[in-house]
């Protein structure tokens, strides 16, 4: 979960600023979310949405590496092959993570735009209205302004492709939230 965490963080910071320092209007929130998607023509582009996620993989990727190997290096040339070995499976376990949550993310974004999963046209106008309901359900206090928790409910409900009209939903994906260092710092 903790590095499920991180990379949501990670994956979501494009969000406004204003939303971790103070409340952010509910339009404002579905503005921000749909300038980070590659729409063209009033259309989500899926390729250019999975290739902006597939870069931002390699980015991660290339860094766990990089680093897990340096380390690696370091413990080989000291002579020390268990600590090496123990760095190699941390650096592939981290690799096998990162991909699982940027795919399982991008699936939850699609699955938030295309509840059904026809897989067709994901209209902008749509797309709108979706975040915006997504939002709505997530502003607890109903004041359609989303305070930086409804806004974290928001993102997280967003990247999982959950439900938050759902009975009970809110609370699981916020108890989720809580449990994470972030929410904690």
């Amino acid at each position: 979960m903790t590095r499920t965490a991180v990379l949501l963080i990670a994956l979501l910071s494009a969000t406004s600023a204003r939303c971790a320092d103070g409340d952010l209007d509910v339009s404002e929130w579905v503005s921000g979310m749909l300038r980070r998607l590659p729409f063209a023509h009033g259309e989500l582009d899926r390729q250019a949405f999975h290739a902006s996620s597939r870069a931002y993989l390699d980015g991660i990727v290339t860094a766990y590496v990089t680093s897990g190997g340096k380390m690696k290096a370091s413990a080989e040339r000291a002579g020390d092959a268990i600590r090496a070995a123990t760095i190699d499976d941390r650096t592939r376990r981290l690799v096998d993570g990162a991909t699982a949550y940027v795919k399982d993310t991008e699936a939850g974004m699609l699955a938030t735009l295309d509840p059904e999963g026809s897989g067709g046209t994901i209209r902008l106008k749509d797309a709108r209205r979706r975040l915006t309901d997504l939002a709505v359900l997530a502003d607890m206090d109903g004041n359609k302004v989303l305070d930086r928790y409804e806004a974290a409910l928001a993102e997280a409900a967003f990247a999982k492709g959950r439900d938050l009209g759902l009975p009970g939903e809110a609370r699981r994906l916020m108890r989720e939230l809580d449990e994470t260092p972030f929410a904690r710092q």
